[in-house]
């Protein structure tokens, strides 16, 4: 009920006792959206339109904010005379000595606004700049303004709107009842008194139904009238002006000044809106966090169910080593009888050069690779998994805290450790590619063949190396070489051709040719693709493709 017509009834009556006869000495804003009038007992009414909770009050003292800007000068120093609400509406009027003058209030939440207006009603000035927004002032309006001791609460009769609404619901035809000033609150307690659910059809209504409602009303209507006002602590705090039965589980404290109960409920709202605020956003963070990681998850997961057997490269070196001396070092291949059934023949590549005894300990060296890759990967997938439920049991934790001192303990430790990681994979999503530090060499795979251009044209320096699958189509690969160095290390060489190999349309090939130089030896053709460049002085090596989490 906070905003409400009946709040603002008796706000302005408080208003009216407090500063009547007393004197404006400034108006003034130097906050977006909130107005200020200094009265002369050193009391500042403050008028606010911003969110989360518009509203109007008075404060104990002025503010004195060194930078500020006047509004409404015409008034400053004038006497009040008179403070008068719309019997209609949630508006309010300052009236001022001589009657030349005249300063309403339209007390509509976030679309509130004052306007200043002469005697002849004319426009002067408002605070919000808005021309659409400037009412229309007649003698036949003013006289619609009362003093708020003399606008009466009372029950109107419901019957007529019962016979107007009756292919409506509950809710709906409370809200346009008593001049649509019934709010949220206010319903629920009409319906939850008379045992009525409020989205009921009006037309399904029974005698007995539609007496309970009227007679809630009127209670309602009573207890309104005997100015109490009640603050309910729930997650957010609720402001009314009656005993609300539907919340009978919920903290209250009852005021008897509608001033008082305003400023408590304003300052507690805040203060709980904050803290609501806060647990949203940690909760929003883990959250984050989690996501990221089942996403992480599913990658990881995939990675282990296609990575490949080792016992093929194992089979293959043990086959090379029992006919050491049918293999030939000038030969890409050789055709050997499987050793667990010699009259099935199997077909092993080579690399020309190598002896019988290097290929196979080539062939030894990817089984264990494999082996080594895939224990990697598990251990990364539990890992992944545990991260997943800390945050799930963090979650759930943070959402049982009432007590601010409590959520403080958790916000250094998520914001600490859980969002730098959201952070840091937020940008590098950004990024035209992916960065990884393998053993201090600085590796840089592009995301798309449009990322591709940028990172080997752009991004990447004339002594850094290159690296792309040689006959099918994948992303630029780009080792940072700073110190300028003629070679690369022949473990960094196959670590950066498995990359290119893994981030090519041949990834699931089990040996894949990549071919490497220095960026100053490649070039991007006229009129070409996203993603094509040309390239000279490369060299061609054969690897297995690497899975990037299998090294990081």
């Amino acid at each position: 009920m906070f905003n409400s017509y009946f709040h603002l009834k008796y706000l302005s009556d408080n208003l009216n006792s407090k500063f009547r006869s007393l004197f404006v000495t400034s108006i003034f804003t130097f906050e977006k959206g909130k107005l200020h009038i200094a009265i002369s007992n050193g009391n500042c009414i403050v008028f606010s339109i911003t969110n989360p909770l518009p509203y109007l009050t008075i404060k104990e003292k002025t503010p004195y904010p060194k930078s500020k800007v006047s509004l409404f000068k015409e008034i400053h120093g004038l006497q009040i005379t008179g403070i008068k609400i719309n019997i209609n509406d949630r508006q309010i009027i300052f009236d001022f000595e001589s009657s030349n003058y005249l300063l309403l209030f339209n007390c509509y939440g976030i679309n509130g606004n004052v306007f200043l207006f002469s005697k002849n009603y004319d426009f002067i000035d408002s605070f919000k700049k808005k021309e659409r927004e400037i009412p229309v002032i007649s003698q036949d309006l003013i006289h619609n303004f009362k003093n708020p001791e003399e606008v009466l609460l009372q029950y109107e009769d419901l019957n007529q709107f019962i016979n107007q609404f009756q292919d409506k619901r509950i809710i709906d035809l409370l809200k346009n009842y008593y001049n649509r000033r019934f709010d949220k609150v206010l319903i629920q307690e009409i319906c939850y008194r008379s045992g009525i659910d409020e989205k009921k059809q009006v037309s399904t209504l029974k005698d007995i139904q539609i007496e309970k409602l009227i007679n809630s009303i009127k209670q309602i209507f009573d207890e309104i009238n005997q100015k109490n006002f009640y603050i309910y602590y729930d997650e957010l705090p609720i402001f009314s002006l009656i005993n609300l039965e539907s919340r009978k589980k919920v903290d209250f404290k009852i005021f008897g000044n509608c001033l008082n109960a305003t400023n408590e409920y304003i300052s507690r709202y805040f203060s709980d809106f904050q803290f609501r605020q806060e647990k949203t956003n940690l909760i929003k963070i883990l959250e984050k966090y989690i996501s990221l990681n089942e996403r992480k998850l599913v990658r990881q997961q995939n990675d282990l169910k296609n990575i490949k057997s080792p016992d093929i490269y194992r089979e293959w070196a043990e086959t090379i080593i029992a006919n050491y001396n049918r293999v030939s070092e000038k030969s890409d291949f050789v055709i050997l009888p499987r050793l667990t059934n010699p009259e099935e023949k199997i077909k092993i590549p080579l690399i020309k050069g190598l002896s019988p005894e290097e290929n196979a300990k080539k062939y030894f060296q990817k089984a264990r690779n494999i082996e080594n890759s895939k224990e990697v990967l598990i251990k990364a997938i539990n890992e992944t998994e545990n991260k997943i439920n800390r945050a799930k049991e963090l979650i759930g934790k943070i959402e049982k805290i009432k007590i601010w001192r409590e959520l403080k303990e958790y916000t250094k430790k998520i914001k600490s450790i859980y969002q730098p990681v959201v952070r840091k994979k937020e940008q590098q999503e950004r990024l035209l590619y992916v960065q990884i530090n393998y053993k201090g060499w600085e590796i840089l795979i592009g995301r798309s063949a449009k990322d591709n251009d940028e990172l080997t044209f752009n991004i990447a320096k004339p002594n850094d190396f290159w690296f792309h699958t040689q006959y099918v189509p994948g992303s630029h690969v780009i080792i940072r070489n700073p110190k300028k160095a003629d070679n690369l290390p022949e473990e960094i060489i196959k670590i950066a051709a498995g990359l290119a190999a893994f981030n090519s349309k041949d990834k699931n090939s089990k040996l894949i040719p990549v071919i490497y130089t220095k960026k100053k030896y490649v070039w991007k053709p006229k009129k070409s693709e996203p993603g094509v460049a040309a390239y000279k002085f490369e060299k061609s090596i054969m690897v297995e493709p690497i899975n990037p989490q299998a090294i990081q």
